[in-house]
């Protein structure tokens, strides 16, 4: 039995060693980042799932009008290039859905701080003011469309 365990050699490949150093910047980076705290880089480890987070980005790709699928792909490539994810873990890849539930998320944070409630003093008065004007239209006839001057009525909403 004994015999057996020594005849049988682990080899490191370069995946693992690429796999140890990925996981020695996540923590690194995990420590450093004052979102995650000392557990979350020892459950990165154990985790098949991509649990991390992309709030800048979110709102970077939303400030500067980058598509969701672009900017997964370019969030992808950073994550391949820092050492993250190789050949072999492939788990920390960034899907364009992730990229657009922070986006939402982000937005709606956005538009919960901004919301402003209208009180009564700031609304005085709300009228409706009524009008006709004339508008081109197109009539048909049989199976042709004729151009013609009509006047319709607009409404209009003004608040003071």
């Amino acid at each position: 039995m004994e015999d057996e365990r020594i005849k049988h050699k682990m080899v490191k490949t370069d995946a693992d060693a690429a796999h140890v150093q990925s996981m020695e910047l996540l923590e690194l980076n995990s420590m450093s980042s004052s979102s995650y705290t000392d557990t979350d880089a020892i459950t990165l480890e154990y985790q098949s799932q991509n649990r991390l987070n992309f709030p800048t980005l979110a709102r970077e790709c939303d400030r500067y009008g980058i598509s969701v699928r672009a900017s997964a792909s370019i969030a992808s490539a950073v994550l391949q290039d820092i050492g993250i994810v190789h050949e072999g873990e492939t788990s920390h890849l960034v899907d364009r859905n992730k990229i657009r539930r922070q986006s939402k998320k982000h937005q709606n944070a956005v538009a919960e701080s901004s919301k402003c409630t209208v009180s009564r003093s700031l609304l005085t008065g709300l009228y409706f003011d009524e009008g006709k004007d004339k508008t081109k239209v197109l009539i048909k006839k049989d199976t042709k469309y004729y151009p013609k001057t009509t006047k319709e009525e607009h409404y209009n909403c003004k608040r003071t």
